[in-house]
């Protein structure tokens, strides 16, 4: 297995510097990498099992920020604007180092996921927390979730990237019977890599951006659980001002109109890993009633957010520091692009789905 790591070290360097260029064919050639990785190299590494496994993808994860591709110099930079007031500059480059390691070990978790969250199997893996950091307030949380399903009430759960988003999918699909993921798979390839890892299982249904605007309001109106993230900024155009991670961006409303306009409660969660190989903890935040918020999507997004962005702080290591770099700073730039006009989003909540 040594004998490959120098191979696989250029190919997660050649795909970390993939993942952020913009390029018409880049979600083809994420594509192929992730078939490469799944059906030629996974093979091994499955067999090897989940601790050489996780180990290898350590080694990898390190080797990679050591090369200095540009990928790291986004990392560096997002983490400096976010952790400076309060690390030292050795600590943040001991962060983000980390995080490249905690990367790494995302792609190998994702061999496993079937086979360790199969059936009721995901509680020897995962640990649920509540009452924690994620929100102002502590939670119950098996009384607070009970009483939000024995009211009917449509469910939003929303993390950042942060630890492992793929793992907390399926443990919510798992608790919950099923789930259905919403995300702009088309346009963000490292997504569409995940949703390729998702798909199939009974207790995740993937909805792709150009059927969320009919799929999302009936799930909510009938009680059902969406999963997103909770972080993207705008595109040149007009958001919810919030701070994050030390920048202020532009914040879609979509997680704040579908709350306010199907009374759906919107609950922060993050899947944190621990020290060991496939052992996670997911950290469940206080939940955002909208009318506790005066049904104000603005306010809901606002408090969503911050609920996400305490979570990182808290484990900053784990946070994927070059995710949103490109997004914030286009977000952010003083001449708004024209917005594409589509006769299908032009009303209501279909709108937010639009980029």
């Amino acid at each position: 297995m040594d004998d490959d790591e120098p191979k696989l070290r250029t190919r997660a360097n050649r795909y970390s510097v993939v993942s952020t260029t913009q390029s018409n064919s880049k979600p083809l050639r994420e594509r192929i990498r992730h078939a490469y990785l799944q059906h030629v190299v996974a093979p091994g590494l499955r067999l090897s099992g989940p601790g050489l496994t996780d180990r290898l993808a350590r080694r990898v994860g390190r080797s990679v920020y050591r090369l200095g591709p540009p990928i790291r110099q986004i990392a560096m930079s997002n983490a400096v604007r976010a952790l400076g007031g309060t690390y030292s500059q050795k600590a943040i480059e001991d962060i983000v180092e980390s995080s490249f390691e905690h990367a790494a070990r995302f792609w190998g978790e994702s061999l496993f996921l079937r086979r360790r969250l199969a059936h009721q199997d995901w509680r020897k893996y995962v640990t649920i927390v509540s009452g924690a950091d994620m929100a102002t307030n502590s939670v119950d949380f098996p009384a607070t979730f009970s009483r939000i399903r024995s009211q009917g009430r449509g469910l939003i759960l929303t993390t950042a990237y942060l630890g492992n988003p793929a793992i907390a999918a399926v443990t919510w699909g798992r608790m919950l019977g099923k789930i259905h993921v919403v995300a702009d798979f088309e346009s963000q390839p490292m997504m569409k890599a995940w949703s390729t890892d998702l798909a199939g299982l009974p207790c995740v249904k993937i909805v792709e951006r150009s059927e969320a605007a009919t799929i999302v309001p009936k799930l909510l109106q009938n009680g059902g659980t969406i999963f997103m993230i909770g972080e993207h900024a705008r595109l040149g155009r007009k958001g919810v001002s919030v701070q994050w991670l030390g920048r202020e961006i532009k914040a879609y409303r979509t997680i704040g109109l579908l709350s306010a306009r199907y009374d759906a409660v919107v609950l922060p969660v993050a899947c944190t890993r621990n020290r060991g190989p496939f052992s996670f903890n997911m950290q469940v935040g206080h939940p955002i009633d909208p009318a506790a918020s005066n049904l104000d999507p603005d306010v809901i997004v606002q408090s969503t957010v911050a609920s996400l962005a305490s979570e990182v702080m808290r484990t900053p290591e784990q946070y994927l520091w070059a995710s949103w770099n490109s997004v914030a700073s286009r977000a952010s730039a003083d001449e708004e692009a024209p917005a594409r006009r589509n006769s299908r989003f032009d009303s209501g909540v279909e709108r937010t789905f639009r980029r």
